[in-house]
């Protein structure tokens, strides 16, 4: 090598080791991940999912940047599959990017059928596979199952007095409401921390043909032996159709009671499962300081159900748009906890898995 070669070297080494460096600090930047939009359950099939989209936003590296095309300073929307079983993985597709700049907006799925899910984002649609998240054409006929009812007046909206079962009717009462609900069954105020204990009661029904409605009658109204106390406990409720109702289990019958606990200056939100007699069958603290969104999924036996429920942890001082968002499946035979918490996913593996 010629001596001008030799000091060409030379002063090149250390310039080459800046770039290495530089090349192994610099790295990809991701915003925090969020929901866009309800989730939706797919309850059919071999395999009961939950799908869900999210908007991020990513500034690439600085070098590799430069020998790329795409822009720097980017937005993504994804759709995820997960395991409606226990939240595990299925698959995840991008769904569309865009310059920071221009933004993505509108991103929601707007439905699905027992073959495919479809999302809008920006006023544009595009479906996916339900079994593998292909990216399919443009597709035709009615969208029959509809994403989780959000309800953001939160944890109380999925409380309710009261189930029906047979000709029996099982609640939480406080002692001193029984006499005024013998008359009347109004449903709890929960502004208060008061403690709701099981109650059952006969229930007699007949019709009113003036004004086409069904009366109900309470009758022998008392209280469960060996029922513990829920503070603010409510039965669990989820959307069916366009009705809210209690989640009640069978075979054998078991109610769900959706109850809070204080801990460390925050409100935690329970599940409990009892037996009519009012024993518990199991108790799960779902990690939720407000309930969003509840859905089940039957699971081929009558006793093998999934709880579905979407909610948030907010934290003292947190504004709103702060909480951690998370996904919650229970099920329902032995109380068996899965969670997910959306900010949690990675998204560096997800850009590595989807290149």
């Amino acid at each position: 090598m010629s001596r001008g070669g030799i000091i060409l070297s030379v002063l090149l080494m250390p310039l080459a080791a800046a770039l290495g460096v530089m090349w192994a600090l610099d790295e990809d930047v991701f915003s925090d991940l969020r929901l866009s939009g309800p989730p939706l359950v797919v309850a059919d099939g071999e395999q009961p999912a939950v799908l869900f989209l999210t908007l991020h936003q990513e500034t690439s590296a600085w070098l590799p940047s430069l020998i790329s095309s795409a822009p720097r300073r980017q937005e993504h929307v994804d759709l995820w599959a997960r395991s409606a079983r226990d939240l595990t993985p299925l698959w995840v597709r991008r769904v569309a990017s865009a310059p920071r700049e221009t933004g993505l907006r509108g991103a929601a799925i707007t439905g699905a059928t027992a073959q495919d899910v479809r999302v809008e984002v920006n006023g544009a649609r595009s479906a996916f596979a339900l079994g593998d998240g292909a990216r399919l054409p443009a597709t035709t006929g009615e969208a029959t199952i509809r994403p989780m009812h959000v309800d953001d007046g939160g944890t109380d909206a999925f409380r309710m007095r009261g189930a029906i079962v047979g000709s029996d009717w099982y609640g939480m009462v406080q002692p001193e409401e029984a006499a005024s609900l013998a008359k009347e069954m109004a449903e709890p105020d929960y502004r208060r921390a008061a403690e709701y204990r099981l109650w059952t009661a006969r229930v007699s029904e007949r019709h009113n043909f003036v004004f086409n409605t069904v009366e109900r009658r309470y009758m022998d109204l008392r209280q469960s032996p060996s029922s513990p106390a829920f503070q603010r406990g409510g039965m669990l409720a989820q959307d069916v159709g366009d009705k809210r109702e209690p989640v009640t289990l069978h075979e054998p019958t078991r109610l769900v009671v959706l109850h809070d606990r204080d801990d460390g200056g925050e409100t935690w939100r329970y599940l409990t499962c009892l037996r009519i007699e009012g024993s518990v069958c199991w108790d799960v603290r779902l990690g939720l300081t407000r309930v969003l969104a509840v859905a089940s999924v039957f699971d081929g036996r009558p006793d093998d159900q999934t709880l579905i429920v979407l909610g948030d942890r907010l934290r003292p001082g947190e504004a709103a748009g702060q909480a951690t968002q998370m996904l919650v499946s229970v099920g329902t035979r032995e109380g068996t906890l899965s969670t997910l918490v959306i900010g949690g996913l990675d998204l560096h593996a997800l850009k590595m898995k989807l290149r």
